[in-house]
């Protein structure tokens, strides 16, 4: 064998450091994705133990909000505010001037809506279920786009909301028969993915007005749910119940956790988002559900049957189809924007000629 073929086949200094830097990307996707599971899985179990040891989902909710709004706060003050990009003085005065409060108001009240009816629908099903009661915001996304922003669906995408409307009606039918199904779980279900699929239209119009900075967002909408659910706890008379178990250390350890858990989901999801794609966050966070569901029933010790595990394959298989129709659907339409037009004219300035 020659000099130069020996060469050839010995990896370069160049293409050690690409595999090094290549390898290291995937170990930081990997941490990413593992943390963002962690997280997620832990905030679920976490909140149903809390909501099974004390009847008060309300002023759960607002502890969380209010541990975040706390949190977030403590990082503007150890920041150098005056100079941060994250919260700048012009942001800052948004919420206190020029009809602020009434500007982020719908956004807040969705945003209350969504984790309200989260919690109230994951207090009366177990994890189990959770997954299909909380399976139709693809359905919902795709008839506010039309009702709303006037955007109309392709018939790929609309196969896939059918196939996640029968898997969800197959659950409930199993669950029914397991005679373990919460009508008002189902609702509270029904209604949390609603406004999830409203939120994600509301947070897409706020992000501009506070230059697509979403902790900034987080803040303010932290700050506003702690003032809107002080009414929803005094007319469930949750206080009562919040100061029978004031000496208990147990109870608010695990409120103290959810609520730092519930800073951690943001931001390890625009981690996911960061460091993979949105396509990709999606799978994974529907992936993330189909093991969630597996170990609840391992920890519950439950027996499931046959069909209802086929339904949440359904529920599994259809909203992952509709992600990956929804994600080449998008790229089609960015293709044919970044095309100019077929009979557009061009100067070349070089030759100083038009081409057609």
């Amino acid at each position: 064998m020659t000099g130069y073929s020996r060469l050839a086949q010995e990896p370069t200094e160049t293409d050690k450091v690409s595999s090094e830097t290549l390898c290291s990307k995937y170990i930081r996707i990997a941490t990413v994705v593992a943390f963002y599971w962690f997280v997620s899985i832990t905030m679920v179990f976490l909140n149903k133990q809390a909501l099974n040891q004390v009847n008060a989902p309300f002023f759960i909710t607002w502890f969380q909000c209010l541990v975040t709004g706390v949190m977030l706060f403590t990082f503007r003050v150890l920041d150098d505010w005056r100079s941060s990009k994250w919260m700048n003085n012009k942001c800052q005065e948004s919420l206190i001037s020029d009809n602020g409060v009434i500007k982020y108001c719908p956004l807040s009240v969705v945003f209350v809506a969504m984790i309200s009816f989260n919690n109230l629908s994951l207090q009366f099903v177990g994890i189990a279920f959770y997954f299909v009661v909380r399976s139709l915001t693809p359905v919902f996304n795709v008839l506010f786009s039309y009702i709303i922003l006037h955007k109309k669906t392709s018939v790929r995408s609309i196969l896939c909301c059918m196939g996640i409307i029968f898997g969800f009606a197959m659950g409930v039918d199993q669950e029914q028969a397991l005679g373990t199904l919460s009508a008002i779980g189902v609702l509270c279900g029904v209604l949390a993915s609603m406004f999830v699929s409203l939120n994600s239209i509301f947070v897409a119009s706020m992000l501009k007005v506070v230059d697509q900075n979403v902790a900034l967002l987080s803040y303010y909408n932290s700050i506003i749910a702690v003032v809107l659910f002080i009414p929803f706890i005094m007319m469930n008379n949750e206080w009562h119940m919040i100061i029978a178990h004031l000496g208990d250390h147990h109870f608010w350890l695990i409120m103290a956790t959810t609520g730092i858990f519930g800073l951690f989901i943001s931001i390890v999801t625009n981690l996911q988002i960061q460091y993979t794609s949105p396509l990709t966050h999606n799978i994974s966070g529907t992936a993330k559900a189909c093991s969630q569901t597996i170990l609840a029933t391992y920890v519950y010790e439950q027996h499931k049957t046959f069909n209802w595990w086929l339904s949440n394959v359904i529920v599994l298989a259809s909203s992952t189809m509709y992600t990956f129709v929804r994600q080449q659907e998008m790229k089609h339409t960015f293709q044919q924007h970044q095309q100019p037009p077929v009979n557009e004219t061009r100067t070349d300035p070089e030759k100083g000629q038009t081409n057609i």
